[in-house]
């Protein structure tokens, strides 16, 4: 028996039946109107399958949607009036459970999500029709969004991707102008103009195999956003039938003695790895290593680095790998020693696998600064665990810091001696406290007027303003670091 998708189309979506007007655009950009001929639709990335259908009767469609594996779905849809013009796509997510009489009672639950590479997943409830996700720890650029739905039988649906900007809130954000794309090695960048629905790359030089494509947004004012890379398979004419993922295999940081290789008969093209893979448990690297701190205790996890290679069946491999964090492994910060500012600190060389742990306080606004007599390396970690200063090598014999963000006790930590003379190694360590008249911080709001204030807190005219002086500018928000008076 087949499922069906029933979808109502609101007003808020664009789209109307026969005898209503439909406001699209004509070659000049200006709305005139016209009437629905058609609805164009297709699910998720399969846009060489769309569909049409005549909006004859009623404000209700009902779609067939058996062909759709269980789980989140995307459909894409837009109207093409009588003059063939097509209006803008719109989109919408949907869960199309099973045939079965108990899972089609089903329903989502929770909302699980994770950005990018990230192995850490959050979720929220889902309570209605927006659901409002955290992306306050990403920085400015391109992003992927990786979600998936649980259900409230306990089932979770497949992964489901989905690329966004993020912009700062304290910028005007611009308009994606344009993708700029390569792909492998090659130097010979494309650009393509951004507008709706599915765009196709031109791939037609590469040969068959796997390849990774490399792309990165442009908008309107000239910002281009970190490059993003994909993996992906050509399939060339004679071997579209045949040539698939048949094996992969996966190791952790530098132990390629246990490789593990997995085969797969019959592979999807593309395919697409979603497993629970066994992971063996690796030691802490010095040179990789993860830091928390959790009620006062530091603690060291470790951190690895999983390799994989996919193999097809022209005899084709691609390599890729990331991080990821085993809370299985872990080591408590202990010995801690207290560094003086203005002193010297000499210790005995750390052996190649040792870290030497010494502690500082500092508060909200002091700079630190640090020096070594030979080249090291050397990482400084908040109160709250975030890594907040790294230098490596010649650098660490210069003196080097950062300012305090937070108050309280730092973990500063001394590893992989490159320098092969002497037995000890030595740390010059210095603090400058926060001048206590300074303005730590000011953030205006945005104003229709703009207004200026003196350091008194009174409204001067610009015009009265002398060519010297420090003074508050409302208007557009800002934010000030360390602003000292004269």
């Amino acid at each position: 028996m087949h499922k069906y998708l029933f979808i109502l189309l609101l007003v808020c979506l664009h789209v109307c039946v026969r005898g209503q007007n439909v406001p699209t655009l004509d070659s000049l950009g200006l709305p005139h109107p016209t009437q629905a001929k058609a609805i164009r639709y297709w699910f998720d990335n399969d846009a060489n399958s769309a569909q049409s259908v005549n909006p004859t009767t009623g404000r209700h469609l009902i779609l067939e949607v058996s062909s759709l594996m269980e789980g989140l779905h995307t459909i894409h849809f837009q109207v093409i009036d009588t003059d063939n013009t097509a209006g803008h796509v719109a989109s919408a997510m949907f869960l199309k459970t099973g045939n079965d009489g108990q899972s089609a009672t089903a329903s989502a639950k929770k909302l699980l999500y994770w950005f990018d590479d990230e192995t850490d997943i959050k979720d929220v409830d889902v309570s209605g029709n927006v659901q409002m996700v955290d992306a306050s720890s990403l920085m400015e650029g391109l992003h992927t969004l990786h979600f998936q739905v649980l259900c409230s039988d306990g089932q979770v649906t497949p992964v489901s991707s989905s690329m966004f900007l993020r912009v700062s809130p304290d910028e005007e954000s611009g308009t994606a102008k344009s993708l700029r794309y390569w792909f492998d090695e090659d130097p010979s960048v494309k650009e393509i103009a951004i507008g709706n629905g599915v765009h196709s790359l031109d791939a037609s030089h590469l040969l068959g195999g796997i390849h990774t494509l490399h792309y990165q947004l442009v908008d309107n004012k000239g910002k281009v956003t970190t490059p993003i890379s994909r993996i992906f398979m050509k399939d060339d004419n004679q071997f579209v039938e045949n040539n698939r993922i048949t094996k992969y295999r996966y190791w952790l940081n530098d132990n390629v003695a246990n490789v593990q290789t997995v085969t797969i008969d019959h592979a999807d093209n593309p395919y697409r790895l979603i497993d629970m893979l066994p992971m063996q448990e690796e030691p802490i690297r010095v040179s990789c290593f993860h830091f928390e701190v959790t009620e006062g205790v530091a603690t060291l996890y470790a951190k690895n680095t999983f390799h994989i290679r996919f193999h097809d069946a022209r005899g084709y491999f691609k390599d890729d790998e990331c991080l990821f964090i085993d809370y299985r492994v872990k080591q408590e910060v202990t010995a801690l020693e207290w560094l003086e500012p203005g002193t010297r600190t000499t210790t005995p060389r750390p052996a190649d696998d040792e870290i030497k742990w010494y502690k500082v306080n500092a508060k909200n606004g002091d700079s630190l600064q640090f020096k070594l007599d030979r080249a090291a390396t050397i990482q400084l970690f908040a109160p709250s665990g975030k890594e907040v200063y790294h230098v490596d090598g010649e650098e660490s014999v210069e003196w080097g810091g950062c300012y305090a963000k937070e108050s309280g006790t730092y973990y500063f930590a001394l590893h992989s001696v490159t320098s092969q003379q002497g037995t000890t190694v030595s740390i010059d360590y210095d603090l400058i406290e926060a001048d206590p008249n300074a303005i730590e911080m000011t953030e205006c709001e945005k104003e229709s007027d703009t207004a200026i204030y003196d350091l008194q807190g009174r409204r001067v005219e610009k015009s009265a303003i002398p060519k010297k002086g420090i003074y508050i500018v409302t208007g557009r928000r800002s934010k000030a670091q360390k602003v000292m008076k004269d």
